[in-house]
């Protein structure tokens, strides 16, 4: 009887051991192992579409640059070609500072005090250019909206005056029309006279 008790409480502990580390906790590292690895994916992804969609140098969108500038892969291989940025350091570190011309003392400043203020940056020129034809056309239309708005204006008060000739007008039209009525009453009542007269006589 005390073996079998035993037996049934190694078994009870074996199994409930088994249920516990096993089945529970060995899924929970599993979860937290793909969780994991989910979010690395995830990271990796939005790195991988970051750099294919986002200039290195200046970082404006590949959208932005295709609708408004010349293209995204024009852009980063010519306008903003990383490698350039790079040979431009590795050449000021290369060559004596008392060589230096105007700009490449400039940029050798500005690089000693780890001053990158001289990369362009939510900039580039092929933009520049655009916004400045839209800003040129946003004038252009300001212009023409505001000269229409003073042609308006314009036909407001020509209309305004007219309409103030039309009252005048109905004005004189009526007095035109009571003093032809009077007159009309005159010429009868003068009418009346005259034919009382011719009976008297």
């Amino acid at each position: 009887p005390h073996l079998q008790e035993m037996f049934v409480f190694n078994f009870v502990f074996q199994f409930t051991f088994w249920v516990l580390v096993i089945t529970i906790l060995l899924n929970v590292i599993f979860g937290i192992i793909i969780d994991t690895f989910g979010e690395l994916r995830a990271n990796h992804t939005f790195k991988k579409n970051h750099m294919e969609n986002t200039c290195f140098v200046c970082g404006i969108d590949r959208f932005r640059l295709d609708t408004k500038g010349n293209g995204f892969e024009r852009h980063i291989k010519e306008d903003h070609y990383m490698w350039w940025y790079l040979f431009l350091v590795v050449y000021l570190n290369a060559k004596e500072s008392t060589a230096y011309n105007g700009w490449e003392q400039y940029v050798a400043s500005k690089l000693k005090v780890d001053d990158f203020s001289f990369v362009p940056r939510n900039s580039a020129v092929v933009l520049k250019e655009v916004q400045e034809r839209e800003e040129a056309e946003s004038k252009m239309m300001s212009a023409k909206i505001s000269s229409m708005y003073t042609t308006t204006e314009t036909l407001a008060a020509e209309f305004a005056q007219l309409k103030e000739v039309q009252v005048s007008s109905h004005a004189e039209i009526s007095q035109i029309k009571e003093t032809q009525m009077s007159t009309l009453a005159e010429m009868e009542m003068l009418s009346v006279g005259f034919r009382r007269e011719s009976q008297t006589y």
